[in-house]
Protein backbone atom coordinates (compact mmCIF):
# COMPACT_ATOMS: atom_id res chain seq x y z
CA UNK A 1 0.00 0.00 0.00
CA UNK A 2 3.04 2.29 0.37
CA UNK A 3 3.22 2.49 -3.44
CA UNK A 4 0.14 4.72 -3.65
CA UNK A 5 2.26 7.75 -2.80
CA UNK A 6 5.86 8.38 -3.77
CA UNK A 7 8.24 11.25 -3.14
CA UNK A 8 9.99 10.66 -6.46
CA UNK A 9 8.96 10.85 -10.09
CA UNK A 10 10.37 9.72 -13.43
CA UNK A 11 11.19 12.57 -15.81
CA UNK A 12 11.62 12.27 -19.56
CA UNK A 13 12.18 15.09 -22.09
CA UNK A 14 9.09 15.19 -24.34
CA UNK A 15 11.21 14.89 -27.49
CA UNK A 16 12.71 11.65 -26.14
CA UNK A 17 9.43 10.04 -25.06
CA UNK A 18 8.97 8.06 -28.28
CA UNK A 19 12.54 6.76 -28.12
CA UNK A 20 12.00 5.57 -24.53
CA UNK A 21 8.70 3.92 -25.47
CA UNK A 22 10.30 2.07 -28.37
CA UNK A 23 13.34 0.98 -26.36
CA UNK A 24 11.23 -0.49 -23.56
CA UNK A 25 8.85 -2.18 -26.01
CA UNK A 26 11.70 -3.88 -27.89
CA UNK A 27 13.29 -4.94 -24.59
CA UNK A 28 10.05 -6.58 -23.41
CA UNK A 29 9.68 -8.36 -26.76
CA UNK A 30 13.15 -9.85 -26.42
CA UNK A 31 12.85 -10.74 -22.74
CA UNK A 32 9.31 -12.15 -22.91
CA UNK A 33 9.99 -13.86 -26.26
CA UNK A 34 7.22 -12.08 -28.16
CA UNK A 35 7.45 -13.02 -31.81
CA UNK A 36 6.15 -11.49 -35.08
CA UNK A 37 3.40 -10.83 -36.08
CA UNK A 38 2.84 -9.86 -32.42
CA UNK A 39 4.67 -6.80 -31.15
CA UNK A 40 4.70 -4.76 -27.94
CA UNK A 41 3.47 -1.20 -27.67
CA UNK A 42 4.43 1.04 -24.75
CA UNK A 43 2.67 4.36 -24.18
CA UNK A 44 3.67 7.03 -21.68
CA UNK A 45 1.89 10.16 -20.48
CA UNK A 46 3.77 13.16 -19.10
CA UNK A 47 2.53 16.08 -17.03
CA UNK A 48 3.58 19.73 -17.26
CA UNK A 49 6.88 18.97 -15.55
CA UNK A 50 7.62 16.03 -17.90
CA UNK A 51 6.92 13.54 -15.10
CA UNK A 52 5.51 10.14 -16.09
CA UNK A 53 1.93 9.89 -14.84
CA UNK A 54 0.76 6.91 -16.91
CA UNK A 55 2.48 3.89 -18.42
CA UNK A 56 0.94 1.05 -20.37
CA UNK A 57 2.51 -1.91 -22.14
CA UNK A 58 0.33 -4.09 -24.34
CA UNK A 59 0.66 -6.44 -27.27
CA UNK A 60 -0.56 -5.66 -30.77
CA UNK A 61 -0.89 -7.57 -34.05
CA UNK A 62 1.06 -6.32 -37.06
CA UNK A 63 -1.06 -5.10 -40.00
CA UNK A 64 -0.50 -5.44 -43.72
CA UNK A 65 -0.68 -2.73 -46.39
CA UNK A 66 -4.48 -2.77 -46.31
CA UNK A 67 -4.40 -2.13 -42.53
CA UNK A 68 -5.76 -5.58 -41.78
CA UNK A 69 -4.21 -7.82 -39.13
CA UNK A 70 -1.62 -10.12 -40.72
CA UNK A 71 -2.82 -12.99 -38.60
CA UNK A 72 -6.17 -13.74 -37.02
CA UNK A 73 -5.98 -13.54 -33.24
CA UNK A 74 -7.99 -16.28 -31.55
CA UNK A 75 -9.36 -15.94 -28.05
CA UNK A 76 -7.19 -18.75 -26.73
CA UNK A 77 -4.03 -17.20 -28.17
CA UNK A 78 -4.93 -13.81 -26.70
CA UNK A 79 -5.35 -15.43 -23.29
CA UNK A 80 -2.01 -17.17 -23.77
CA UNK A 81 -0.25 -13.91 -24.61
CA UNK A 82 -1.71 -12.15 -21.57
CA UNK A 83 -0.59 -15.06 -19.41
CA UNK A 84 2.87 -14.95 -20.96
CA UNK A 85 3.22 -11.26 -20.07
CA UNK A 86 1.89 -11.84 -16.54
CA UNK A 87 4.44 -14.58 -15.97
CA UNK A 88 7.20 -12.32 -17.28
CA UNK A 89 6.08 -9.51 -14.97
CA UNK A 90 6.10 -11.81 -11.93
CA UNK A 91 9.50 -13.22 -12.89
CA UNK A 92 11.21 -9.82 -13.01
CA UNK A 93 9.31 -8.53 -9.96
CA UNK A 94 7.78 -5.37 -11.48
CA UNK A 95 4.57 -4.33 -13.21
CA UNK A 96 5.02 -3.69 -16.92
CA UNK A 97 1.87 -1.52 -16.82
CA UNK A 98 2.27 0.25 -13.47
CA UNK A 99 -0.60 2.35 -12.15
CA UNK A 100 0.60 4.03 -8.96
CA UNK A 101 3.51 6.47 -8.76
CA UNK A 102 5.66 4.17 -6.63
CA UNK A 103 5.14 1.33 -9.09
CA UNK A 104 6.11 3.59 -12.01
CA UNK A 105 9.36 4.57 -10.27
CA UNK A 106 10.20 0.93 -9.47
CA UNK A 107 9.48 -0.13 -13.05
CA UNK A 108 11.76 2.54 -14.52
CA UNK A 109 14.52 1.75 -12.05
CA UNK A 110 14.44 -1.79 -13.38
CA UNK A 111 14.58 -0.67 -17.02
CA UNK A 112 17.41 1.78 -16.28
CA UNK A 113 19.42 -1.10 -14.84
CA UNK A 114 18.81 -3.27 -17.91
CA UNK A 115 18.77 -0.78 -20.81
CA UNK A 116 21.89 1.44 -20.48
CA UNK A 117 20.89 3.84 -23.29
CA UNK A 118 17.91 5.04 -21.24
CA UNK A 119 20.19 6.65 -18.66
CA UNK A 120 20.84 9.51 -21.09
CA UNK A 121 17.17 10.49 -21.19
CA UNK A 122 15.56 9.41 -17.92
CA UNK A 123 16.03 10.94 -14.48
CA UNK A 124 14.37 10.15 -11.16
CA UNK A 125 13.93 13.30 -9.10
CA UNK A 126 11.70 14.57 -6.27
CA UNK A 127 8.07 14.80 -7.36
CA UNK A 128 6.70 18.23 -8.21
CA UNK A 129 2.98 18.89 -7.98
CA UNK A 130 1.75 20.30 -11.32
CA UNK A 131 -0.11 23.63 -11.09
CA UNK A 132 -3.42 22.16 -12.33
CA UNK A 133 -3.15 18.87 -10.45
CA UNK A 134 -6.44 17.54 -9.08
CA UNK A 135 -6.09 14.49 -6.80
CA UNK A 136 -8.12 11.48 -7.89
CA UNK A 137 -9.85 9.58 -5.11
CA UNK A 138 -10.19 5.83 -5.49
CA UNK A 139 -11.64 3.02 -3.44
CA UNK A 140 -9.16 0.15 -3.40
CA UNK A 141 -9.50 -3.42 -2.25
CA UNK A 142 -6.79 -4.28 0.28
CA UNK A 143 -7.33 -8.01 -0.29
CA UNK A 144 -8.50 -8.35 -3.92
CA UNK A 145 -8.13 -12.14 -3.95
CA UNK A 146 -10.32 -12.67 -0.89
CA UNK A 147 -14.12 -12.60 -0.53
CA UNK A 148 -13.98 -11.74 3.17
CA UNK A 149 -14.51 -8.02 2.60
CA UNK A 150 -17.37 -8.65 0.19
CA UNK A 151 -19.02 -11.06 2.65
CA UNK A 152 -18.64 -8.58 5.52
CA UNK A 153 -20.24 -5.84 3.42
CA UNK A 154 -23.10 -8.14 2.38
CA UNK A 155 -23.77 -9.16 6.00
CA UNK A 156 -23.69 -5.53 7.15
CA UNK A 157 -26.22 -4.43 4.53
CA UNK A 158 -28.43 -7.45 5.33
CA UNK A 159 -28.36 -6.50 9.03
CA UNK A 160 -29.26 -2.89 8.20
CA UNK A 161 -32.24 -4.14 6.19
CA UNK A 162 -33.38 -6.21 9.17
CA UNK A 163 -33.18 -9.48 7.23
CA UNK A 164 -30.28 -11.23 8.98
CA UNK A 165 -32.68 -13.78 10.54
CA UNK A 166 -34.71 -14.30 7.36
CA UNK A 167 -33.49 -17.56 5.79
CA UNK A 168 -35.55 -16.86 2.67
CA UNK A 169 -33.67 -13.65 1.89
CA UNK A 170 -30.36 -13.62 -0.01
CA UNK A 171 -28.66 -10.32 -0.76
CA UNK A 172 -27.08 -10.15 -4.22
CA UNK A 173 -23.75 -8.33 -4.11
CA UNK A 174 -21.20 -8.09 -6.91
CA UNK A 175 -18.02 -6.01 -6.79
CA UNK A 176 -15.90 -5.42 -9.90
CA UNK A 177 -12.22 -4.74 -9.14
CA UNK A 178 -9.65 -3.50 -11.66
CA UNK A 179 -6.76 -6.02 -11.58
CA UNK A 180 -4.23 -3.34 -12.55
CA UNK A 181 -4.94 -0.94 -9.68
CA UNK A 182 -7.11 -3.03 -7.30
CA UNK A 183 -9.58 -0.14 -7.47
CA UNK A 184 -13.30 -0.84 -7.18
CA UNK A 185 -14.84 -0.04 -10.57
CA UNK A 186 -18.50 -0.78 -9.87
CA UNK A 187 -20.92 -2.54 -7.56
CA UNK A 188 -24.31 -4.14 -7.80
CA UNK A 189 -26.56 -4.66 -4.78
CA UNK A 190 -29.88 -6.40 -5.30
CA UNK A 191 -32.49 -8.46 -3.53
CA UNK A 192 -32.76 -12.19 -3.94
CA UNK A 193 -34.82 -15.01 -2.53
CA UNK A 194 -33.88 -18.60 -1.83
CA UNK A 195 -35.43 -21.73 -0.40
CA UNK A 196 -33.70 -22.68 2.88
CA UNK A 197 -32.66 -26.26 3.39
CA UNK A 198 -35.08 -26.72 6.28
CA UNK A 199 -38.10 -25.77 4.16
CA UNK A 200 -40.57 -28.50 3.21
CA UNK A 201 -42.42 -28.91 -0.07
CA UNK A 202 -45.47 -27.02 1.14
CA UNK A 203 -43.44 -24.07 2.43
CA UNK A 204 -43.93 -21.20 -0.01
CA UNK A 205 -41.95 -18.48 1.70
CA UNK A 206 -42.74 -14.78 1.20
CA UNK A 207 -45.64 -14.00 -1.11
CA UNK A 208 -45.26 -11.96 -4.28
CA UNK A 209 -46.88 -8.97 -2.55
CA UNK A 210 -44.46 -9.23 0.37
CA UNK A 211 -41.51 -9.32 -2.01
CA UNK A 212 -42.83 -6.27 -3.83
CA UNK A 213 -43.23 -4.35 -0.56
CA UNK A 214 -39.73 -5.30 0.49
CA UNK A 215 -38.31 -4.21 -2.89
CA UNK A 216 -39.87 -0.77 -2.35
CA UNK A 217 -38.40 -0.61 1.16
CA UNK A 218 -35.03 -1.73 -0.21
CA UNK A 219 -34.97 1.03 -2.85
CA UNK A 220 -36.06 3.71 -0.37
CA UNK A 221 -33.42 2.58 2.14
CA UNK A 222 -30.61 3.23 -0.33
CA UNK A 223 -32.21 6.47 -1.51
CA UNK A 224 -32.43 7.72 2.09
CA UNK A 225 -28.78 6.79 2.63
CA UNK A 226 -27.88 8.84 -0.45
CA UNK A 227 -26.17 5.98 -2.26
CA UNK A 228 -26.86 3.94 -5.39
CA UNK A 229 -27.49 0.21 -5.52
CA UNK A 230 -25.48 0.11 -8.75
CA UNK A 231 -22.68 2.70 -8.60
CA UNK A 232 -20.66 2.63 -11.82
CA UNK A 233 -18.78 5.96 -11.74
CA UNK A 234 -15.77 6.71 -9.51
CA UNK A 235 -17.80 9.39 -7.73
CA UNK A 236 -20.72 7.05 -7.03
CA UNK A 237 -18.42 4.22 -5.87
CA UNK A 238 -16.60 6.67 -3.60
CA UNK A 239 -19.87 7.92 -2.08
CA UNK A 240 -21.04 4.32 -1.50
CA UNK A 241 -17.91 3.38 0.44
CA UNK A 242 -17.76 6.66 2.34
CA UNK A 243 -21.15 5.79 3.83
CA UNK A 244 -20.34 2.13 4.42
CA UNK A 245 -16.92 2.74 5.97
CA UNK A 246 -18.41 5.37 8.29
CA UNK A 247 -21.06 3.03 9.67
CA UNK A 248 -19.07 -0.22 9.47
CA UNK A 249 -15.48 0.53 10.56
CA UNK A 250 -14.53 -3.16 10.23
CA UNK A 251 -14.64 -2.68 6.44
CA UNK A 252 -11.46 -0.58 6.67
CA UNK A 253 -9.54 -3.86 6.95
CA UNK A 254 -10.62 -4.70 3.40
CA UNK A 255 -11.28 -1.40 1.59
CA UNK A 256 -9.58 2.00 1.69
CA UNK A 257 -10.11 5.41 0.11
CA UNK A 258 -6.88 6.79 -1.31
CA UNK A 259 -5.69 9.71 -3.44
CA UNK A 260 -3.64 9.19 -6.58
Amino acid sequence: MELYKCDCAVRIPPDKKQFVEEAIARFIEAEARIRSPIFMEVTLQLDEYHQVTEMRARWRVERDNSNRPREQMTFSRAIGLNGQLCCYSRRIGIKISPFYSGEIVNTFRFYLSRIPTLNKYITIKPYQIPPNYIPMKLVVSLHPNSDEGKNLLANFITDCLGESDNDWFALRLNITIDPRSNAVQSLYVGTGWQTPQWAEMRDRGPSFAEKERFQSFFSNWFKTAGISTNPTTPEAVLRFFEVMLKHCPELSEYFAIIEK
